[in-house]
């Protein structure tokens, strides 16, 4: 895959998001040097963890629980509410995931961010001021930061077989045929992939979640073309599927792909890739709906948006009935402040839903959602 997107860098096209504008080439100058180093390091010590704690591997994941669907559809609203009952669930944060992929790394970071508590809290603050600069005002979008909870897709970066680099290398059909996973690649190279997204969690259970105690809580919307492919590997796994109409979720993500590409290219017009964007939608609503079939009904719930967005407080009690969890006094009480907290929510992500996609061929492609058992409820 590396040797297949590195020539693909530039485009000669002046219509190409990779066409070597001057905002292409500093960001490929900035970006290629600080992706080796931080590359090299982390192999580094995945390497030393099979010489000092060959032992994680042992390490059974009992308990996990994936929340999938395709963007704009509240899954990281609903990542970060599980995520905050801490005696409940374990998963990845972004300094995790950047910077300490090793159980080496993870000890290292755990023990400055221990220290940091009787220091004033210095590393604290400037990793604020670090999110503020380089997240800046697409936090409006999608709320990042390093001590945050997010999308464990990241990983596949240091095997460089996340659906991410897309966003790098759009127009290019290596990189998409990571989107759409489990139909595009072969068996052998899904297991391959898969098998060292397991080594990470199983090294991040190793260090956070030793007893097996929690629940690990994965979040991930690439993760919806990977369904099969996670059951092969965690066929103990519960499934929330966060569903939404395609008539918001298509435009939405027209418009947040338009951010993430400005970040990295000139953009040669206001929403590029628009039908090959729609299209991957549809393709992913397919593939989701086909998947599913395969799960036990027992190992999966849809979460419609309505229901998540608007009455958090009634449908986050139901997903802890479907995990088992018991609703006490003091998880219901934090049900009620997010319910309170969601009632004043607005949105900072403002968009066209005009993108000139095609209202008829989506509900062609769709109806089987748009009419479907949830269409009351999905937006």
């Amino acid at each position: 895959m590396l040797f297949r997107l590195l020539p693909k860098t530039f485009s000669g096209s002046r219509g190409s998001l990779r066409f070597p504008s001057g905002k292409r080439i500093g960001m490929v100058l900035l970006i290629f040097p600080l992706f080796t180093i931080v590359f090299l390091v982390n192999w580094t010590f995945l390497l030393l963890d099979e010489i000092f704690f060959p032992h994680y591997r042992f390490k059974k994941i009992t308990k996990s629980v994936f929340i999938v669907g395709v963007p704009r559809t509240a899954t990281t609203f609903l990542l970060e509410s599980l995520s905050a009952d801490h005696a409940a669930f374990t998963g990845f944060r972004l300094w995790e995931l950047v910077l300490a992929p090793s159980i080496i790394q993870k000890y290292f970071f755990a023990g400055l961010l221990y220290l940091d508590r009787f220091m004033g809290k210095p590393l604290r603050r400037t990793a604020a001021l670090f999110d503020k600069l380089v997240f800046g005002n697409f936090r409006n979008i999608h709320n990042m930061g390093l001590g945050r909870p997010e999308e464990d897709e990241v990983l596949l970066l240091w095997c460089f077989s996340s659906a991410y680099l897309g966003y790098f290398f759009p127009e290019v059909a290596a990189s998409e045929s990571l989107i759409f996973f489990d139909e595009t690649l072969t068996l052998k190279k899904r297991k391959h992939i898969m098998r060292f997204y397991y080594r990470c969690v199983q090294r991040h259970q190793f260090v956070f979640n030793r007893k097996n105690e929690k629940y690990f809580l994965s979040k991930n919307p690439t993760f919806t073309g990977k369904l099969n492919s996670i059951r092969l590997f965690f066929p103990e796994a519960k499934l929330l599927y966060t569903l939404r109409t395609p008539y918001r979720t298509i435009p939405a993500t027209i418009s947040l792909n338009a951010s993430i590409y400005s970040a990295f290219s000139k953009l040669p017009e206001k929403y590029p890739l628009k039908s090959a964007i729609k299209a991957g939608i549809i393709r992913l609503y397919k593939m989701a709906d086909n998947a599913l079939k395969s799960w036990p009904p027992a190992q999966q719930r849809i979460v419609p948006f309505n229901l998540i967005s608007r009455n958090p407080e009634t449908e986050l009690k139901h997903i802890y009935v479907f995990l088992g969890l018991p609703v006490t006094e003091k998880t219901a009480a934090a049900f009620n402040a997010i319910q309170v907290k969601a009632n004043q929510y607005k949105s900072g992500h403002r968009y066209n839903t005009n993108t000139e996609t095609d209202e008829l061929e989506i509900k062609t492609e769709l109806d089987f959602i748009i009419n479907g058992p949830y269409s009351n409820d999905i937006g």
